[in-house]
């Protein structure tokens, strides 16, 4: 125990430190996790400034406060959680999510009123439902789901079921962000979106062949895995839309986002070479391997607005050898232009000129691309990374142009500007970036980490704050001074969150 308190000491003034020589400080560090695997997949803010996390547990023990609204583990391998953190990084509440089967939360946003909204997956058919729900038993073998949970935690306002009951016969794939047990018939919740009138998007993967899509843009599954977009209006109930969205392949949703004019726009990742592209798209020529793909739909989900893919042709060394880009996070300006990141190994990804880093320096780099309004044209496109592996998971937009991105990093030599940790830890650190408007400078670039492998999965910013959540086994991950959890809780990995500015 004194080996781990000193580690902690430690950690606390390297972060101190960095806040002293630079212009990023460090507000709040902590962990959150019990004896078992937990993960923070994402993160959100409200407008008082207070950041939530959630993700899953994989054990009795997960901290939660008095008050929870669901204070005991449901069993079945795997629960989710919702937690609640003041500006500063105290925790105000922490809750389980989940029912005696295998449940998971990988997506979050928070409404007008403060209200948490997640989505993920569900075995368990006793997973809490309303009476409003749009459907209220589980309908094939593992359901997406959609809860709005109060602000103070102790409620669920609203909550529902979200699938098929007929597969498509394909087997599953193995899903890239995380494990869940095999099953005949899966629909995944990934990304989830509050839009201006109160309703919630969702967007996610299936390979249900009987989801409610009737008269929407697609309305029949196009391959083995197919990416679909619901819309809910929570206060009555009704499902408004639900469209598939793939080709004859394997597609997914990873991110969704939601203009002022309650449009959806979603990005993730195509492996079908004839994924729905739109005339005039700024690339509609899919080379086989991987691509990312950017896709608008209509207000009443009846049509693709526009959709283009984005991505090269000539893969790097990864480990498939194969073209790969794969989109994670998106957001939308006042302007509608629609910004990505994530993941490439392809050495001819489009980039514009004047950008931060025009060409690939790694074996996978992270990329950061905004597209114009009709989706025929990049305002910018740019890599990011250096030596060895990158990826990126989290974006956000702050009110002045700037791209802010998150994710992993396995390179030493990862420019650093700016940085609240200059120091890699090992294996792989979380990262954050920044760029400004254009993606012409780097503001800054800062590992988060320690000894062992650390992922950075969730990213939200509130005047001027950015909060980071994910996942950590190292038991020198850097906390602060009165962190609500200043040591390890123990297990594979440990969620975290750490507010910086």
């Amino acid at each position: 125990m004194l080996s781990v308190l000193l580690a902690v000491l430690a950690a606390a003034l390297v972060l101190a430190s960095a806040a002293a020589s630079s212009t990023s400080a460090v507000i709040a560090s902590t962990y959150l996790g019990g004896p078992g695997y937990d993960n923070a997949w994402t993160s959100a803010v409200d407008r008082s400034g207070n950041t939530y996390i959630a993700g899953d547990t994989q054990a009795a023990g997960f901290p939660v406060t008095v008050h929870a609204w669901q204070k005991s583990f449901g069993g079945g391998g795997q629960d989710g959680f919702v937690a609640k953190f003041d500006k500063n990084g105290k925790l105000l509440w922490s809750t389980l999510l989940g029912g005696s089967g295998w449940d998971g939360v990988y997506g979050m946003s928070v409404d007008a009123s403060g209200e948490p909204v997640v989505t993920g997956v569900t075995e368990s058919t006793n997973f809490p439902v309303t009476g409003t729900a749009v459907q209220r038993a589980l309908a094939g073998g593992a359901d997406a789901f959609v809860t709005v949970l109060s602000p103070d935690g102790t409620a669920v306002r609203y909550s529902t079921y979200l699938g098929g009951r007929v597969s498509d016969g394909a087997p599953l794939p193995i899903n890239p962000y995380h494990f869940f047990p095999a099953s005949d018939d899966a629909d995944l919740g990934i990304a989830v979106a509050t839009g201006p009138s109160g309703a919630v998007y969702i967007a996610g993967e299936t390979n249900s062949i009987d989801l409610p899509a009737s008269g929407s843009a697609q309305p029949l599954i196009g391959g083995s895995f197919d990416c679909f977009v619901a819309r809910i209006d929570t206060a009555s109930g009704r499902l408004s839309y639900l469209t598939y969205l793939g080709g004859a392949s394997y597609d997914f949703c990873s991110g969704v986002a939601v203009d002022s004019a309650g449009e959806a726009f979603v990005t993730g990742e195509a492996q079908s070479l004839n994924f729905p592209v739109t005339p005039g798209a700024f690339q509609s020529v899919h080379s086989p391997g991987t691509a990312a793909f950017v896709t608008k739909l209509s207000a009443d989900g009846t049509r693709l607005a526009y959709s283009t893919l984005l991505g090269g042709s000539k893969g790097g060394s990864a480990s498939s050898g194969s073209n790969y880009t794969a989109g994670s996070a998106i957001a939308i300006d006042a302007a509608g232009d629609a910004f990505v990141d994530g993941t490439t190994n392809d050495t001819d990804f489009p980039t514009t000129p004047g950008v931060v880093q025009p060409a690939n320096r790694g074996i996978d780099d992270g990329f950061v691309t905004e597209l114009a309004p009709g989706g025929s044209s990049l305002v910018f496109s740019t890599y990011l990374g250096a030596s060895d592996y990158e990826g990126l998971f989290g974006l956000a937009l702050d009110p002045y142009g700037n791209v802010f991105v998150d994710g992993f990093s396995s390179s030493r030599d990862l420019p650093q500007v700016k940085p609240f940790q200059s120091r890699f830890g090992g294996f792989t650190d979380a990262w954050l970036a920044e760029l400004s408007s254009g993606g012409r400078t780097l503001l800054r670039s800062s590992y988060l980490g320690g000894s062992d492998q650390d992922f950075a999965y969730g990213l939200a910013l509130s005047n001027g704050r950015i909060s980071i959540a994910g996942v950590t086994p190292s038991h020198d991950f850097p906390v602060t001074l009165h962190a609500p959890q200043p040591v390890y809780g123990g297990g594979v990995g440990d969620a975290f969150l750490t507010i910086v500015r």
